[in-house]
């Protein structure tokens, strides 16, 4: 199944070398972000006090960082049908903390059987994603939690009619983490359906998505002689989401400025079988994401973007030094300039 999946976007690749009508998608964001380790309240004044600051290889719990977004999109016909390919690079990068710059590379194809149903395939890799320094099992030594990313994701999207729609969306992810915590590699699959209307004042989508995460667990000592604490990360969780849009919240210079709002909200249950694996033992989870932006359009070929996003974690644990740890707020503030050209 996986060859026939990449077998289609090499084959809509082919029609993105050869296209004429190229479109150049640029969005450049600068934004601040205010725990960077999602750092519970308490290691949060603790780092600021001096107190764990050599645990972390960062310069300051919070930073200001930089986003450059270059997407190519083509339109042409594939087999008779509309077909739209993009390439998209992404680049983080953090004024004070490096460790935390990452690249990430994105292609995907939208193949348009009819006006009213079309199909996404599509591909991501992200080769290193640094989350924080931790303890590993290997050596008890601290080292960097790195791992990186391969997304496979498809969307299927049906447009019952001019105001509401169905889109089913699929993705499994591999995620390799550093010789310091193989035990964390992973198998991810999560699928969702939403269901999106389209109104005259505003724009709703209503979701719903389960996901599984399976780790390697005691699979990664096989062949070793290990007699330390083994960590199961797995786990499963349900995922529900609600976005709100208004085209024309309200005008400036006769210009309409977009407002678009979205809560995520997810409870996730971890399984690990392992009494002595305190972080994972006996530990739920329920996470919250909003955001939002108004968007202004400057001229036909450009946007001005101002956003903000909200995370918060509660943990329960049968520890409560790890419900303690693992409950964390967290925000981010920016603006973004978005251009296209032709």
């Amino acid at each position: 199944m996986r060859k026939i999946f990449i077998s289609f976007l090499v084959l809509s690749c082919f029609g993105f070398v050869f296209a004429m009508d190229i479109t150049t998608n640029i969005s450049l964001e600068g934004f601040y972000s205010s725990n960077i380790l999602s750092l519970s309240d308490r290691d949060y004044q603790r780092y600021l006090d001096g107190e764990i600051g050599s645990h972390y290889d960062i310069e300051s719990a919070d930073d200001f960082v930089t986003n450059l977004s270059v997407d190519l999109r083509t339109k042409h016909k594939l087999l008779g049908h509309t077909n739209i390919f993009n390439l998209k690079f992404d680049y983080d990068l953090y004024s004070l903390n490096k460790v935390f710059d990452n690249f990430d590379f994105t292609m995907d194809t939208k193949y348009y059987f009819n006006r009213y149903f079309d199909v996404t395939l599509g591909y991501s890799w992200s080769p290193e994603i640094y989350v924080n320094n931790y303890t590993s099992v290997w050596d008890n030594e601290r080292h960097q939690y790195t791992y990186s990313k391969n997304d496979y994701f498809t969307t299927i999207n049906w447009d019952l009619n001019n105001k509401l729609s169905i889109r089913y969306n699929a993705k499994y992810s591999q995620q390799f983490y550093n010789e310091y915590f193989t035990e964390y590699d992973s198998d991810v699959i999560e699928n969702g359906i939403s269901l999106l209307g389209r109104f005259e004042k505003f724009n709703i989508t209503l979701g719903y998505a389960y996901k599984l995460s399976e780790a390697s667990a005691e699979d990664a000592f096989d062949g070793f002689d290990f007699s330390g604490v083994i960590k199961d990360g797995s786990y499963d969780s349900n995922k529900y989401k609600f976005a709100l849009t208004f085209p024309s919240f309200f005008q400036i210079a006769g210009k309409d400025v977009k407002l678009h709002t979205s809560v995520l909200w997810e409870e996730r249950f971890f399984s690990s079988d392992f009494v002595d694996d305190i972080y994972h033992y006996g530990r739920e989870a329920e996470r919250l994401s909003a955001k939002a932006y108004l968007k202004y359009g400057l001229t036909n070929s450009t946007g001005l973007k101002v956003f903000g996003k909200f995370q918060n974690r509660n943990t329960d644990s049968v520890y409560s030094n790890v419900a303690d740890e693992k409950t964390y707020d967290a925000y981010q503030v920016g603006l973004s300039l978005d251009i296209k050209m032709k």
